[in-house]
């Protein structure tokens, strides 16, 4: 096991190792909902049909604003989103926002839960994962492990050379596979 993150605002060393990264960040997303209390409005409104901007939101709005400033300095950031079918009401929501996340900068793929059988097993189990710095002597993966409602519980902060050729690997071959698919869901 790594060792484990402060992860309290964006003070904590979860938030700075995703603002302070030298190169590129990349994440494997593949819960089904997340319980982050500062979307549920923007969720709740989306869900009643009357999506709000997340700029409007100050976290998701400083989220953006930072991406599109690392992206801006040279970095890279990008991501491999599973999703089900059907697709989630959460997931439903990613996917209307992709257009900020994009607009900022950031590189984001769809790959069907059904589809993860073509692939090896995940190298960390059902977490959530960052990698960043990929190949170079500063990397790092960040796991993340959740409960059954999506509540982010604990982040892990992994070094060893094994789990980090485990994580480029299976990095490499997500995102092959998501952009044969070349499949994103309907945000309606």
């Amino acid at each position: 096991m790594g060792r484990a993150l402060t992860d309290a605002g964006p003070e904590t060393e979860f938030w700075q190792q995703l603002r302070d990264y030298d190169h590129s960040a990349w994440r494997f997303e593949q819960q089904r909902q997340y319980d982050i209390g500062y979307e549920e409005t923007q969720l709740r409104a989306f869900l009643d049909g009357h999506p709000e901007s997340p700029m409007e939101n100050p976290e998701l709005g400083a989220w953006m604003r930072q991406v599109a400033a690392q992206t801006r300095a040279g970095k890279t950031i990008g991501r491999v989103r599973i999703v089900d079918t059907p697709i989630t009401d959460y997931q439903r929501w990613m996917a209307w926002m992709d257009r900020w996340n994009t607009e900022a900068g950031e590189q984001i793929d769809y790959l069907l839960r059904s589809m993860l059988n073509q692939l090896p097993p995940a190298p960390f189990g059902d977490t959530d994962w960052w990698l960043l710095d990929e190949g170079t002597s500063q990397a790092r993966v960040m796991i993340m492990h959740f409960d059954e409602c999506g509540y982010r519980r604990l982040v892990e902060l992994e070094t060893d050379p094994a789990a980090l050729s485990a994580a480029s690997e299976f990095r490499r071959r997500v995102v092959s596979l998501s952009r044969r698919q070349a499949e994103r869901p309907a945000a309606r």
